[in-house]
């Protein structure tokens, strides 16, 4: 979701660093409820610097195991 809604920044506020909550507030308060364009952009920089992150740190736990190892997490 925070990938789809990154992609689609003309329209919509993706808001992945709880840091960013307060700005986003109130920008919201003094634009009655509208984000400004550069702000959206950058969150969308951050939601999808964000994902790469989290894709990167998948990519490294799986690479260091095998599918014995991932298959003895489940029953087959």
């Amino acid at each position: 979701m925070v990938r789809a809604s990154a992609k689609n920044f003309l329209r919509v506020a993706s808001v992945t660093d709880p840091a960013d909550y307060d700005g986003v507030i109130r920008e919201l308060e003094a634009g009655k409820g509208v984000l400004s364009l550069k702000t959206r952009f950058s969150l969308a920089q951050k939601a999808f610097a964000h994902t790469a992150a989290y894709d990167t740190a998948i990519a490294a736990y799986l690479k260091d195991k095998s599918l014995d190892t991932i298959k003895a997490c489940y029953q087959f």
